[in-house]
This record gives structure tokens, C-alpha cells and sequence, in this order.
């Protein structure tokens, strides 16, 4: 199964009228294409970790282990590792604590954060426990009339001519044989991205080559490894894993916290572009 995408652009119109969740995912069911993994970066091309998508009668708690090794100006080899800690019920309800500060340095404070995501009131939170304080998010269901509409007229007229001289990343997704990791049968896809031809990053220097293994039985990803740019190597991992139900109180906001949540929208539907 072979699916070939050619990224043109990230346009951003009015980021509130976004209707559904980055974490709620469908089913992956085996024989369809098998979508990549959400995984979370951070400058130079560091890998933090994934999420884990909202998928009912799963649960699954885990611990992820991010590496990255590149190599510096000076021809040392860096290493950077992070660690988060995923959790999912039977109803589908998802918490991910993560924490950017690399293992092995001092903890800094609100760089520890977590993201719970209930798909039963399709409410997100982020909670900021070194001020105890979460921010709560509600999406509108899939049968239901988002609060933001924007109208055909709202949106640019690109020019194609424009459209041809712009630099898009190259990007192919498909799925190769069934393996094996720790034991367990996965199925196995990878994600090529390469330079635009307009690009004048020309080499493969700039390419990036990701693989990534799901498991059908836990419908998680268990593994995904990276290569590139500067031949830099990254992998995330899944350990210590638990197929038991969570405790319910892993998804509620802390008696301690304030929770607020967004105002009212009542912006316009000006398109912000980013290339």
C-alpha cells in the first residue's frame, strides 16, 4: 500500500474554527493505510516523544523513551534523551505527561506539562503543574454546527504560477512487511521526506527517512526511528507496558488547580499564511 503526498503548504485559517482534536484518532484496522505517528519535536530537529490517539476500548499505559545523537561542529557526538508517560482507559480518554528538559539535566520549571483529552465531552486540558493551573479546550461534534463560520470569500486566491515557485517538501508514506519488536507482530510503514526541486537544499543532507511499528493488539505505536538531517539518528521507543485499566482519577484536573477556559470568539477569518 503506497500513498504519495506533496506537502504545499501549512495555511492556517483562523486556528479556533479547527474542529477536531489533534489526539482523537480512528481505528487503524489492518489492510487500510496505516497513518504515521503524531510525534513531538523540538529545535534542531529533536525528538521528544508522541502522543497516543483516542481509541475506545484500548487502554494501555506506557512509558516512552525519546534518544537523538547528532554530531556537533567539532565532530562530537551529542546525545539527548527525554522520557514521558502515556495513558489510556476503555472509554478512549488519553493523558500524556511529558517534560522537555532532557534526562540527566536539572528539572526548570513549567517545562513539565500535561495533556489529557476526553473524546466522552471531547474536552482537552493542559495542565501547567508547577503553577497549578489548567486550560480547558471543547471541540463541537462531528453533527454539530461550529460557533466560527467562515465564509468561500474568506479565503485567499492563490496564484498557481505563484503556488509553482514555492518550496514544498516532498513527502511519501507507505507500508512495508509485517515484523517483529520485542516479541510482538506490528505492521511497519515508513515516511520519506525530501527537498523541493525549487529548493535549493539539493542534496540529501536534508532528507529525512522515519519508520515507524504499530501494534494492531494495543493500537499504539511501539517503536519509530529517524534519520536525518546531518544524519542524525533519533528513536522513541514504548516500555514498561501495561494493558490494565487506569485509575479514572489519571484523567480529572486536580482539586488544587484553576481551570480556565477560552473566551469567546469574536475574531474574523483573515488568513494567516505560513510557509
Amino acid at each position: 500500500m503506497r500513498l504519495v503526498h506533496v506537502l504545499l503548504a501549512t495555511v492556517l485559517l483562523c486556528t479556533l474554527c479547527s474542529g477536531t482534536p489533534a489526539q482523537e484518532v480512528f481505528l487503524q484496522r489492518e489492510g487500510k493505510f496505516l497513518y504515521p505517528p503524531n510525534l513531538s519535536t523540538g529545535g534542531d530537529n529533536v525528538l521528544m516523544g508522541m502522543t497516543i490517539g483516542s481509541v475506545v476500548g484500548f487502554p494501555i499505559t506506557a512509558t516512552i523513551d525519546a534518544e537523538n545523537t547528532r554530531t556537533d561542529a567539532h565532530g562530537k557526538s551529542v546525545i539527548l534523551r527525554f522520557r514521558s508517560k502515556i495513558y489510556r482507559d476503555s472509554k478512549g480518554r488519553t493523558k500524556l505527561e511529558w517534560d522537555m528538559t532532557p534526562l540527566d539535566e536539572p528539572p526548570k520549571p513549567g517545562w513539565f506539562m500535561i495533556e489529557i483529552y476526553d473524546p466522552t465531552t471531547r474536552t482537552s486540558l493542559h495542565l501547567q503543574p508547577s503553577t497549578k493551573t489548567a486550560f480547558k479546550t471543547p471541540w463541537p461534534g462531528h453533527d454539530e454546527k461550529p460557533q466560527q463560520v467562515c465564509k468561500d470569500s474568506d479565503f485567499p486566491r492563490l496564484d498557481p504560477k505563484a503556488l509553482a515557485q514555492l518550496n514544498f517538501s516532498q513527502v511519501t508514506q507507505r507500508e512495508l512487511a509485517h515484523d517483529f519488536v520485542d516479541g510482538m507482530s506490528v505492521r511497519h510503514g515508513r515516511e520519506s521526506v525530501k527537498p523541493s526541486p525549487n529548493s535549493s537544499r539539493k542534496n540529501g543532507a536534508y532528507a529525512t527517512l522515519t519508520d515507524y511499528w504499530f501494534s494492531q493488539d494495543l493500537q499504539a505505536f511501539v517503536l519509530a526511528k529517524r534519520t536525518g538531517p546531518g544524519k542524525s539518528q533519533h528513536t522513541i521507543k514504548l516500555s514498561d507496558i501495561s494493558r490494565d485499566e487506569p485509575d479514572p482519577s489519571l484523567f480529572a484536573v486536580p482539586p488544587d488547580y484553576n481551570v480556565s477556559e477560552p473566551e469567546p470568539w469574536h475574531g474574523d477569518c483573515a488568513p494567516k499564511l505560513m510557509i
